[in-house]
């Protein structure tokens, strides 16, 4: 066992479930991480869900938009990219209802990847858009350490150059609020 993970098991069992419920959310959160890195997902995501569920009780909305993120992660390097994709967007809605430019931009690029896929087309379109406000807000965060290919990258395989390059220009015209509405549209027509 590593010590991350030795730490948060030592920690859950100090705080207990029903004393300092807001400090377990955190530990579970700690040990989901943990378990996460290991490569065992399926231990990871029922503590991503219950701490999910704490910040949700105690409305922390920043913390629930970071769980929100890892168990995507966590359920598409599982396999369910469906589930995976809702969740995102999950993220996506929440991030920017929070006015988080940086964690919603970077959550759409993440839904772009997950539904690139399905939809390659309109996966490129947010990829696009997820560059022109990544490059208007000064920079963020990039899905490489995620082990997870761009949009762009998987759209590539199955689009023309062309198509690609159109793609992404009507992409990059996009303001926040339209990516997102748009991510909604993608997401009811990709199944």
């Amino acid at each position: 066992m590593d010590t991350g993970q030795r730490l948060a098991d030592e920690a859950r069992v100090i705080v207990g479930d029903f004393e300092a419920r807001e400090q377990t959310g955190k530990i579970l959160m700690a040990q989901a991480f943990a378990l996460q890195r290991k490569g065992d997902l399926a231990a990871a995501r029922p503590l991503w869900e219950a701490s999910l569920m704490i910040s949700r009780e105690f409305g922390d909305q920043h913390l629930a938009i970071t769980q929100l993120i890892a168990l995507a992660i966590c359920v598409f390097h599982e396999g369910d990219r469906r589930e995976a994709q809702r969740i995102a967007l999950e993220a996506v809605e929440e991030a920017a209802d929070a006015q988080n430019v940086q964690l919603a931009v970077w959550m759409l690029d993440l839904f772009a990847a997950f539904v690139a896929p399905a939809a390659p087309g309109p996966a490129v379109r947010l990829a696009g858009a997820v560059d022109a406000l990544r490059e208007a807000a000064g920079g963020g965060k990039q899905l490489e350490p995620l082990d997870i290919e761009d949009a762009r990258i998987a759209a590539a395989r199955e689009l023309s150059s062309e198509t690609l390059e159109h793609a992404w220009a009507e992409g990059r015209t996009m303001n926040l609020e339209q990516a997102v509405e748009y991510a909604k549209e993608v997401w009811s027509s990709v199944k």
